[in-house]
């Protein structure tokens, strides 16, 4: 068991999970590293002198991959999701749009016409990433009902940052069981996890004491800074001050280093990502 949480925050996302494998009372593992982050790209075309170079590749802002549930289906899942959002694909389609793409053109070999310059390029969406976390999700997880005649169990915390929007971005995806039956394709559940909002995977026990604790709401709600009048002393300290998400990050570790359940635990790894820095992953001592 596991348990994976997630604070959406104003500028802000923090995560943590626990680093415990365990099954029927027996722990494998206590360093198992259930936040993984990836780095979404694409590649696409750029003509120089009659010659398309199709190498160039583009990316920008990180994604965080937390999972709960069967180990060996959530890294297929995992290594299916992270080969499509680094193995994406840009290029020009019929129209003369520029367009994510399943495959290249054979078309426009050293064509100038079908150069894409740094202006014209797509930006990674949070939906972008998400589909492709469902598609990996419904392949892996039918595959798994077809093999193992069960239901998968297996659920994730998808966040990170929409290219758009440059706003952080999380969801959690899971099994729909009341609309999956056996012998059709599984239904994939997302929900959005919303602002000063928190959503947490796992074991049911510790993730409702996550989502029922009154210290971790109230340092939710305190992340945010009253309004200040403009040029007081408040507001250029509030406008500075990046230090409100640590109450949030603190009671979220302490909430799981008090895990009850016994399959949870070992190393901690927490995840932040604010306004000014992308997210990164560290190791909670």
């Amino acid at each position: 068991m596991t348990i994976g949480a997630v604070a959406k925050l104003r500028g802000v996302v923090v995560a943590v999970a626990d680093g415990r494998l365990a099954r029927e009372g027996h722990v494998s593992l206590d360093t198992a590293a259930k936040i993984g982050l990836i780095r979404p790209e694409y590649r696409y075309p750029v003509s120089s002198m009659g010659t398309v170079d199709r190498g160039q590749t583009y990316h920008l802002y990180g994604w965080c991959l937390l999972y709960a549930g069967t180990y060996a289906l959530a890294s297929e899942i995992r290594d299916a999701f992270r080969s499509a959002v680094t193995g994406l694909l840009v290029d020009r389609v019929p129209g003369g749009d520029v367009d994510f793409v399943e495959e290249w053109s054979g078309d426009h070999k050293g064509n100038d016409e079908f150069h894409i310059g740094p202006t014209e390029l797509p930006k990674i969406t949070a939906r972008i990433v998400l589909d492709e976390l469902r598609r990996a999700y419904q392949a892996k997880g039918d595959e798994w009902m077809v093999n193992r005649i069960e239901l998968p169990d297996v659920e994730f915390i998808l966040f990170g940052t929409d290219g758009e929007t440059g706003a952080y971005e999380a969801y959690v995806v899971s099994l729909d069981v009341a609309r999956t039956s056996h012998g059709h394709p599984l239904a994939v559940k997302v929900e959005r996890v919303d602002d000063m909002s928190v959503a947490a995977i796992g074991s049911p026990t510790e993730a409702a004491k996550i989502l029922g604790d009154a210290t971790l709401a109230a340092a939710v709600r305190d992340s945010v800074p009253p309004p200040s009048p403009p040029g007081s002393l408040d507001a250029v300290l509030d406008a500075g001050e990046p230090s409100r998400h640590r109450k949030v990050a603190t009671r979220m570790v302490e909430l799981a280093r008090q895990a009850s359940d016994p399959e949870v635990g070992g190393q901690l790894l927490l995840a932040i990502g604010t306004s000014s820095h992308d997210i990164r992953v560290v190791q909670v001592d």
